[in-house]
């Protein structure tokens, strides 16, 4: 029994002096951030206002979005910038 016991504490005494030794610092992945941002419009017709250009009596829901995307690694910044427009 004695024996058995003395194995596992040398054992473990081994797993952590092996894993205690690397002191190599973790992979830079970098950081990714971002955002992404939509908006979405409706048109209602004042007849208050008058003639009217033809988009709006057309196209009567607008939308936009953009996506922005942000990387950094290593001292460098990385910017993208999508937009769509409806």
């Amino acid at each position: 029994m004695q024996k058995r016991i003395s194995f596992l504490l040398l054992g473990l005494g081994l797993a952590a002096a092996a894993t205690g030794q690397n002191n190599t610092p973790p992979p830079d992945y970098g950081h990714l951030s971002g955002n992404f941002q939509t908006n979405q419009a409706f048109y209602i017709k004042d007849t208050r206002l008058g003639e009217l250009p033809p988009q709006y009596t057309k196209q009567l829901s607008s939308n936009e979005s953009f996506l922005f995307l942000n990387y950094k690694r290593s001292g460098f910044d990385f910017n993208l910038r999508y937009d769509f427009f409806n």
